[in-house]
Protein backbone atom coordinates (compact mmCIF):
# COMPACT_ATOMS: atom_id res chain seq x y z
CA UNK A 1 0.00 0.00 0.00
CA UNK A 2 1.73 3.61 -0.83
CA UNK A 3 0.52 5.83 2.40
CA UNK A 4 0.65 9.37 1.88
CA UNK A 5 1.70 10.83 5.47
CA UNK A 6 0.34 14.19 6.54
CA UNK A 7 2.22 15.83 9.48
CA UNK A 8 5.03 13.31 8.98
CA UNK A 9 7.42 15.41 10.84
CA UNK A 10 4.99 15.61 13.68
CA UNK A 11 4.80 12.80 17.17
CA UNK A 12 2.68 10.82 15.37
CA UNK A 13 2.99 11.35 12.10
CA UNK A 14 6.56 10.25 12.36
CA UNK A 15 5.49 6.98 13.98
CA UNK A 16 3.16 6.06 11.79
CA UNK A 17 5.87 6.95 8.82
CA UNK A 18 8.10 4.34 10.88
CA UNK A 19 4.99 1.75 11.47
CA UNK A 20 3.94 1.83 7.64
CA UNK A 21 7.51 0.85 6.55
CA UNK A 22 7.67 -2.16 9.31
CA UNK A 23 4.76 -3.47 8.09
CA UNK A 24 6.02 -3.40 3.97
CA UNK A 25 3.79 -0.50 3.26
CA UNK A 26 5.55 2.26 1.11
CA UNK A 27 4.83 5.78 2.51
CA UNK A 28 5.48 9.11 1.27
CA UNK A 29 6.10 11.61 3.83
CA UNK A 30 4.39 15.28 4.23
CA UNK A 31 5.91 18.05 6.22
CA UNK A 32 5.71 21.21 6.85
CA UNK A 33 8.09 23.48 5.06
CA UNK A 34 10.92 24.88 7.68
CA UNK A 35 9.46 22.28 10.43
CA UNK A 36 11.78 19.69 11.97
CA UNK A 37 12.46 16.63 10.54
CA UNK A 38 14.92 14.91 13.33
CA UNK A 39 12.13 12.59 13.72
CA UNK A 40 11.78 10.86 10.28
CA UNK A 41 16.12 11.06 9.98
CA UNK A 42 16.06 7.42 10.72
CA UNK A 43 14.08 6.47 7.98
CA UNK A 44 14.59 9.40 5.37
CA UNK A 45 16.25 6.97 2.88
CA UNK A 46 13.63 4.48 2.74
CA UNK A 47 10.27 7.21 2.20
CA UNK A 48 9.78 9.95 0.41
CA UNK A 49 9.70 13.37 2.11
CA UNK A 50 7.73 16.32 0.40
CA UNK A 51 8.03 19.68 1.76
CA UNK A 52 4.54 20.92 1.45
CA UNK A 53 2.08 23.11 3.34
CA UNK A 54 -1.20 20.97 3.22
CA UNK A 55 -2.84 24.28 2.99
CA UNK A 56 -1.55 24.66 -0.50
CA UNK A 57 -4.26 22.95 -2.64
CA UNK A 58 -2.36 23.36 -6.24
CA UNK A 59 0.82 21.71 -4.29
CA UNK A 60 -1.07 19.15 -2.38
CA UNK A 61 -3.05 18.09 -6.31
CA UNK A 62 0.14 17.76 -8.04
CA UNK A 63 1.46 15.42 -5.00
CA UNK A 64 -1.48 13.20 -5.15
CA UNK A 65 -0.55 13.32 -8.70
CA UNK A 66 2.44 12.39 -9.01
CA UNK A 67 2.21 9.20 -6.16
CA UNK A 68 -1.38 8.31 -6.67
CA UNK A 69 -1.81 7.12 -2.66
CA UNK A 70 -4.10 4.13 -1.86
CA UNK A 71 -4.44 6.05 1.34
CA UNK A 72 -3.66 8.82 3.19
CA UNK A 73 -3.12 9.16 6.78
CA UNK A 74 -3.99 12.96 7.77
CA UNK A 75 -2.45 14.11 10.57
CA UNK A 76 -1.28 17.67 10.11
CA UNK A 77 -3.31 20.16 12.44
CA UNK A 78 -1.74 22.87 14.38
CA UNK A 79 -0.86 21.83 18.27
CA UNK A 80 1.24 23.93 20.10
CA UNK A 81 1.88 22.90 23.19
CA UNK A 82 0.01 25.14 25.66
CA UNK A 83 -1.69 26.93 22.66
CA UNK A 84 -3.87 24.70 20.33
CA UNK A 85 -6.88 23.77 22.64
CA UNK A 86 -7.53 27.73 22.07
CA UNK A 87 -5.38 29.45 19.08
CA UNK A 88 -8.77 30.03 17.10
CA UNK A 89 -7.13 31.32 14.03
CA UNK A 90 -4.85 28.19 13.81
CA UNK A 91 -7.38 25.35 14.09
CA UNK A 92 -9.80 27.12 11.72
CA UNK A 93 -6.58 26.95 9.18
CA UNK A 94 -6.38 23.36 10.11
CA UNK A 95 -9.92 22.89 9.68
CA UNK A 96 -10.09 24.65 5.92
CA UNK A 97 -6.70 22.69 4.86
CA UNK A 98 -8.72 19.61 5.83
CA UNK A 99 -11.68 20.39 3.83
CA UNK A 100 -9.29 20.97 0.76
CA UNK A 101 -7.45 17.54 1.56
CA UNK A 102 -10.63 15.33 1.01
CA UNK A 103 -11.77 17.44 -1.77
CA UNK A 104 -8.41 16.63 -3.35
CA UNK A 105 -8.50 13.29 -2.38
CA UNK A 106 -12.08 12.73 -4.24
CA UNK A 107 -10.77 14.47 -7.04
CA UNK A 108 -7.35 12.25 -7.15
CA UNK A 109 -9.47 9.32 -6.76
CA UNK A 110 -7.76 8.04 -3.52
CA UNK A 111 -10.87 6.56 -1.96
CA UNK A 112 -9.31 6.33 1.64
CA UNK A 113 -8.56 8.67 3.95
CA UNK A 114 -8.32 8.36 7.77
CA UNK A 115 -8.46 11.58 9.85
CA UNK A 116 -6.45 12.18 12.99
CA UNK A 117 -8.63 12.88 16.25
CA UNK A 118 -8.78 12.42 19.53
CA UNK A 119 -10.82 11.02 22.64
CA UNK A 120 -12.27 15.00 23.33
CA UNK A 121 -14.10 15.85 20.70
CA UNK A 122 -17.38 16.96 21.84
CA UNK A 123 -16.86 16.03 25.27
CA UNK A 124 -17.12 18.77 28.09
CA UNK A 125 -14.18 19.88 30.49
CA UNK A 126 -14.25 21.72 33.24
CA UNK A 127 -13.33 24.75 30.91
CA UNK A 128 -15.98 24.04 28.26
CA UNK A 129 -15.24 23.14 24.60
CA UNK A 130 -12.14 24.91 23.12
CA UNK A 131 -12.27 25.72 19.39
CA UNK A 132 -9.64 22.65 19.23
CA UNK A 133 -12.18 20.25 19.67
CA UNK A 134 -14.69 21.97 18.10
CA UNK A 135 -12.59 22.51 14.50
CA UNK A 136 -11.86 18.53 15.26
CA UNK A 137 -15.22 17.34 15.40
CA UNK A 138 -16.23 19.39 12.38
CA UNK A 139 -13.68 18.32 10.19
CA UNK A 140 -15.15 14.53 10.84
CA UNK A 141 -18.25 15.64 9.83
CA UNK A 142 -16.72 16.67 6.93
CA UNK A 143 -15.16 13.55 6.10
CA UNK A 144 -18.65 11.59 6.51
CA UNK A 145 -20.20 13.58 3.75
CA UNK A 146 -17.37 12.66 1.38
CA UNK A 147 -19.09 8.88 1.09
CA UNK A 148 -20.84 10.25 -1.73
CA UNK A 149 -17.87 11.18 -3.32
CA UNK A 150 -16.41 8.22 -3.58
CA UNK A 151 -13.73 8.59 -0.56
CA UNK A 152 -14.60 6.34 2.51
CA UNK A 153 -12.90 8.48 5.95
CA UNK A 154 -12.29 6.99 9.36
CA UNK A 155 -11.87 8.89 12.22
CA UNK A 156 -8.72 7.64 14.66
CA UNK A 157 -9.67 8.35 17.81
CA UNK A 158 -6.12 8.62 20.22
CA UNK A 159 -6.64 8.99 23.96
CA UNK A 160 -3.02 9.69 25.71
CA UNK A 161 -0.28 9.13 24.38
CA UNK A 162 3.34 8.92 25.40
CA UNK A 163 6.71 7.50 23.93
CA UNK A 164 9.77 8.55 22.24
CA UNK A 165 10.08 11.48 20.49
CA UNK A 166 7.71 13.11 22.13
CA UNK A 167 7.79 16.62 22.67
CA UNK A 168 9.91 17.32 25.71
CA UNK A 169 7.76 19.96 26.75
CA UNK A 170 5.10 18.08 27.28
CA UNK A 171 4.19 16.30 31.00
CA UNK A 172 5.67 12.93 31.10
CA UNK A 173 8.85 13.82 29.22
CA UNK A 174 9.06 16.70 31.28
CA UNK A 175 9.34 14.48 34.37
CA UNK A 176 11.40 12.00 32.75
CA UNK A 177 14.14 13.86 31.61
CA UNK A 178 14.06 16.10 35.34
CA UNK A 179 14.43 12.85 37.18
CA UNK A 180 17.48 11.44 34.61
CA UNK A 181 19.08 14.66 35.35
CA UNK A 182 18.64 14.14 39.53
CA UNK A 183 16.58 17.51 39.33
CA UNK A 184 13.65 17.34 41.92
CA UNK A 185 10.16 18.04 40.46
CA UNK A 186 6.64 19.43 41.35
CA UNK A 187 2.99 17.76 39.93
CA UNK A 188 -0.43 18.23 40.56
CA UNK A 189 -1.77 15.48 42.86
CA UNK A 190 -2.20 13.18 39.41
CA UNK A 191 -5.82 12.24 40.44
CA UNK A 192 -6.84 12.59 36.18
CA UNK A 193 -7.79 9.24 35.21
CA UNK A 194 -6.19 8.62 31.65
CA UNK A 195 -5.86 5.87 28.93
CA UNK A 196 -2.31 5.69 28.40
CA UNK A 197 -0.91 3.98 25.19
CA UNK A 198 2.41 3.81 23.71
CA UNK A 199 2.60 6.50 20.70
CA UNK A 200 3.86 3.08 18.47
CA UNK A 201 1.08 1.27 19.22
CA UNK A 202 -1.44 4.22 18.51
CA UNK A 203 0.76 4.69 15.03
CA UNK A 204 0.74 0.71 13.86
CA UNK A 205 -3.17 1.51 15.04
CA UNK A 206 -3.88 4.38 12.24
CA UNK A 207 -1.92 1.97 9.75
CA UNK A 208 -4.42 -0.72 10.43
CA UNK A 209 -7.33 1.59 9.77
CA UNK A 210 -5.75 2.35 6.32
CA UNK A 211 -5.19 -0.77 5.32
CA UNK A 212 -9.15 -1.63 6.45
CA UNK A 213 -12.43 -0.42 4.87
CA UNK A 214 -13.95 0.70 8.16
CA UNK A 215 -16.10 3.71 8.04
CA UNK A 216 -16.68 6.49 10.96
CA UNK A 217 -14.80 6.89 14.19
CA UNK A 218 -12.34 4.14 15.92
CA UNK A 219 -10.71 4.69 19.11
CA UNK A 220 -7.03 3.71 19.13
CA UNK A 221 -6.39 3.17 22.69
CA UNK A 222 -5.80 1.04 25.29
CA UNK A 223 -9.31 0.62 27.13
CA UNK A 224 -7.46 0.85 31.11
CA UNK A 225 -8.21 3.86 33.13
CA UNK A 226 -4.82 4.86 35.26
CA UNK A 227 -4.35 7.84 37.32
CA UNK A 228 -1.59 10.08 36.31
CA UNK A 229 -0.09 9.62 39.88
CA UNK A 230 0.31 5.98 38.58
CA UNK A 231 2.31 6.93 36.04
CA UNK A 232 4.35 9.20 37.58
CA UNK A 233 5.38 6.44 40.22
CA UNK A 234 5.96 4.06 37.79
CA UNK A 235 8.59 6.21 36.06
CA UNK A 236 9.28 6.53 39.39
CA UNK A 237 10.06 2.61 40.25
CA UNK A 238 11.98 2.32 37.02
CA UNK A 239 14.51 4.99 37.31
CA UNK A 240 15.09 4.18 41.14
CA UNK A 241 14.15 8.14 41.54
CA UNK A 242 10.92 8.13 43.36
CA UNK A 243 12.12 10.66 45.80
CA UNK A 244 12.43 13.14 43.09
CA UNK A 245 9.03 13.14 42.14
CA UNK A 246 6.79 15.42 44.60
CA UNK A 247 3.82 14.48 43.80
CA UNK A 248 0.72 16.76 45.06
CA UNK A 249 3.22 19.92 45.42
CA UNK A 250 1.30 21.85 42.97
CA UNK A 251 -2.24 20.68 44.33
CA UNK A 252 -5.04 19.53 42.38
CA UNK A 253 -5.16 19.81 38.79
CA UNK A 254 -7.24 23.23 37.30
CA UNK A 255 -9.01 21.01 34.44
CA UNK A 256 -9.11 16.90 35.02
CA UNK A 257 -9.30 16.40 31.04
CA UNK A 258 -11.61 13.82 29.52
CA UNK A 259 -11.43 10.92 32.01
CA UNK A 260 -13.49 7.96 30.11
CA UNK A 261 -11.59 4.95 28.81
CA UNK A 262 -11.69 3.90 24.89
CA UNK A 263 -13.35 1.04 23.55
CA UNK A 264 -10.32 -0.97 21.48
CA UNK A 265 -12.54 -3.82 20.23
CA UNK A 266 -13.53 -2.41 17.00
CA UNK A 267 -9.75 -1.90 16.34
CA UNK A 268 -8.87 -5.32 17.67
CA UNK A 269 -11.36 -6.60 15.07
CA UNK A 270 -9.19 -5.46 12.60
CA UNK A 271 -6.03 -7.53 14.03
CA UNK A 272 -4.46 -4.36 15.80
CA UNK A 273 -2.67 -5.52 18.72
CA UNK A 274 -0.92 -3.47 21.17
CA UNK A 275 2.73 -4.56 21.77
CA UNK A 276 3.63 -2.60 25.02
CA UNK A 277 1.98 -2.25 28.00
CA UNK A 278 2.09 0.49 30.25
CA UNK A 279 5.35 -1.13 32.30
CA UNK A 280 7.06 -1.99 29.13
CA UNK A 281 5.92 1.41 27.23
CA UNK A 282 7.53 3.57 30.05
CA UNK A 283 10.56 1.68 30.40
CA UNK A 284 10.95 2.15 26.74
CA UNK A 285 10.40 5.89 27.03
CA UNK A 286 12.89 6.13 30.26
CA UNK A 287 15.66 4.19 28.18
CA UNK A 288 15.30 6.38 24.89
CA UNK A 289 15.45 9.69 26.65
CA UNK A 290 18.35 7.94 28.67
CA UNK A 291 20.18 7.67 25.96
CA UNK A 292 19.79 11.33 24.65
CA UNK A 293 19.85 13.13 27.58
CA UNK A 294 23.18 15.26 26.39
CA UNK A 295 20.64 16.15 23.59
CA UNK A 296 17.84 17.28 26.22
CA UNK A 297 19.76 18.34 29.40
Amino acid sequence: MKLLVTGAAGFIGAHVVHEALAAGHAPVAIVRPGSRTARLDEVADRCVIVDLDVGDRRGLAQVLRDHRPDAIVHLAWYAEPGRYRDAVEENLASLEATAGLLLAASEAGCGRVVLGGTCVEGAASDRGRPIYDAAKRAAHQLGEGFASSGVAVACGHVFYLYGPLEDERRVLPTVVRSVLAGRPIGTTTGIQTRDYLHVADVAAGFVTLAASDVVGGVDICSGTLVTLADVLRLIGDQTGRQELIRLGELGPPEDLGYTAAGDPAPLRALGWRPRHDLRTGLADTIAWWTARQEAYP
